[in-house]
C-alpha cells in the first residue's frame, strides 16, 4: 500500500529562478564533493544553541533576510533523526548528547505538534525510530495530513512501502 503524502503548500520549482547556473554547478557538478566536506566543516563548528525555538528564530531569520516570506514561499523541513537518540530498551527518547532527557513517542509528537503550530514546518524526516513502529503510528494519525513525513524503517522499508 502506497503512503500518499500531503500536497507541499509550494511549487516545487518555486525557487528555480532565484538559483543562478553556479549554485546548480556546485550542486549538480564535479564540485558536489567539495560542496558537501566544506558544508561538513561548517556544520562542526556551528554556533551551541538553547533551544530548537532559538535554532527555528535563527532559521525564520534567514529565510526573511534572503527575502523570502516564511510560510508562504518558504518552509521548513526537519531532519529529526530519532533512530540516532532511541533507546529500545527504554522505549524512550534519550537525548544523550544535549539535556539528558527522555521522552515517550507521544512526547515527542506533542513538541513536533508544537513546533509545528509556530513555525512553517511542512516536513519532518526521521520523526520517530526506526524500530519505534507504535511511534510511527502515532505521529501518521497526528501530524501525517499536515505536513510531509519522510522516514527509513531500517535499511529496506522506506515508509511508502508499508
Amino acid at each position: 500500500m502506497a503512503h500518499e503524502l500531503p500536497p507541499l503548500p509550494y511549487p516545487t520549482n518555486a525557487l528555480e529562478p532565484h538559483i543562478d547556473t553556479k549554485t546548480m554547478e556546485i550542486h549538480h557538478g564535479k564540485h558536489h564533493q567539495a560542496y558537501v566536506t566544506n558544508l561538513n566543516k561548517a556544520l562542526e563548528s556551528a554556533p551551541d544553541l538553547a533551544s530548537n525555538d532559538e535554532a527555528l528564530g535563527l532559521i525564520l531569520s534567514a529565510i526573511e533576510k534572503a527575502g523570502y516570506k516564511p510560510g508562504e514561499q518558504i518552509g521548513i523541513a526537519l531532519d529529526v533523526a530519532a533512530s540516532e537518540f532511541f533507546d529500545a530498551d527504554k522505549k524512550k527518547y534519550v537525548f544523550k548528547k544535549s539535556t539528558k532527557e527522555e521522552r515517550t513517542a507521544e512526547e515527542m509528537i506533542d513538541l513536533y505538534e508544537s513546533l509545528c503550530a509556530k513555525y512553517p514546518i511542512i516536513s519532518i524526516e526521521d520523526g520517530c525510530g526506526e524500530n519505534d513502529w507504535e511511534g510511527w503510528k502515532q505521529l501518521t494519525e497526528r501530524l501525517g495530513a499536515k505536513v510531509q513525513l519522510v522516514g527509513v524503517v531500517g535499511n529496506d522499508y522506506p515508509m511508502d512501502k508499508l
